[in-house]
C-alpha cells in the first residue's frame, strides 16, 4: 500500500472537533413528586401549544421533531408510573425482584434514588414492549382485546414512524412500511407530519396514557383490597395510609381542577366504594 494518501478531492473536510465540557449540556432539577399523569399532561400541553398550525407551515423541515417529543414524553410517563408503582406496591415488588439493573445506574443514582434507574435498560417504544415490561416489572397484565390493548396496538404504528425519524431522516424503512401494511410502491417513502396528522398522533398518545393510568389504578386498588390483605398484612389499621400512596400516585389534580373526571370522588369516598365492591 502506498504511503501517499489520495487527496481530499470530493468534499470539504473539516478539522478534528472536540465537544466542550459536557456539563454545559445538562441542567439539574429535583425529581417530581406530582403524579406521573399530571407531569405528562403539563408537558403535553406545552408541546401542543408550540405545535400550532403556523409552526408546521413555517418549520416544516423540523416538524418531525414534534413526533419525537410526543413519543418520548409518552415513554417517560411509563417509566415514571412503573418505577413509582414498585415503590408503593409489594405485589409489584415481588414481580420485579428478579429483574436486572445496570451497574452504571447503581453507581449514578446511588441507594436513595436507585428506583429511577430500574427501566434504563428497557424500551417503551412499542405497545408490545409496554405490555411486556408492565407484566415483568409490576405484574400488570393488559387484557387481550381490551380498549387498552387496542390503543397499545395503535401506538405501535406511530412507533414505526418514530423509527424512521430517528434512524433514517424521516424515510420509512421497508420493514416498517410492511408492518404498517402500506401500499407497496417503487418510490422513496417519507413521513409526512402536518398539523392534522400531529393532532391525530397527539390524541392517540393522550388516549393511551389516560387509559393506562385508569386501568393500572384499578389493578393496584384491587391488590389493596384483596391480595395485600391476604398476603402482605394490610388491615384496618394501615389501609388508609397505604391507599393515600395509591391515590396520590394516580390522581390527576389537573383533571380534578378542570372537572373532567367522570366520577368525582374524594379519597375516603373512593376507599368506601372499593371496600364495598370487594366486601372488605
Amino acid at each position: 500500500m502506498s504511503k501517499n494518501r489520495i487527496p481530499e478531492c470530493v468534499n470539504e473536510v473539516l478539522p478534528n472537533y472536540n465537544l466542550p465540557d459536557l456539563n454545559n449540556f445538562i441542567e439539574l432539577g429535583n425529581y417530581s413528586d406530582i403524579s406521573p399523569i399530571d407531569e405528562f399532561k403539563a408537558r403535553f400541553k406545552s408541546i401542543i401549544q408550540l405545535a400550532n398550525p403556523n409552526f408546521f407551515n413555517e418549520y416544516n423541515e423540523i416538524a418531525t421533531s414534534m413526533l419525537l417529543s410526543l413519543i418520548s414524553l409518552t415513554e417517560n410517563y411509563f417509566r415514571n408510573i412503573i418505577s413509582r408503582c414498585i415503590l408503593i406496591c409489594p405485589v409489584a415488588q415481588k414481580a420485579s425482584a428478579s429483574q436486572n439493573i445496570n451497574l452504571g445506574s447503581v453507581l449514578w443514582h446511588g441507594a436513595n434514588n436507585l428506583i429511577h434507574g430500574i427501566s434504563e435498560n428497557t424500551s417503551f417504544a412499542s405497545g408490545s414492549e409496554i405490555k411486556s415490561i408492565s407484566s415483568k416489572f409490576i405484574g400488570f397484565q393488559v387484557q387481550k382485546n381490551s380498549l387498552l390493548d387496542s390503543v397499545l396496538n395503535e401506538f405501535d404504528k406511530i412507533c414505526h414512524f418514530r423509527h424512521a425519524v430517528v434512524h433514517s431522516d424521516g424515510n420509512l424503512a421497508g420493514k416498517n412500511a410492511t408492518a404498517l401494511s402500506l401500499t407497496k410502491v417503487e418510490d422513496k417513502v417519507s413521513i409526512k407530519l402536518d398539523y392534522h396528522n400531529f393532532q391525530e398522533i397527539s390524541a392517540l398518545c393522550l388516549t393511551l396514557v389516560t387509559n393506562y393510568n385508569d386501568e393500572l389504578f384499578k389493578e393496584i386498588s384491587d391488590r389493596w383490597a384483596v391480595v395485600r390483605r391476604r398476603e402482605f398484612g394490610l388491615d384496618n389499621t394501615n389501609e388508609r395510609e397505604e391507599f393515600i400512596k395509591i391515590w396520590n400516585l394516580f390522581l390527576s389534580t389537573l383533571d380534578e381542577s378542570n372537572n373532567t373526571i367522570r366520577t368525582r370522588l374524594t379519597l375516603d369516598d373512593c376507599i368506601s366504594q372499593i371496600k364495598s365492591i370487594y366486601q372488605v
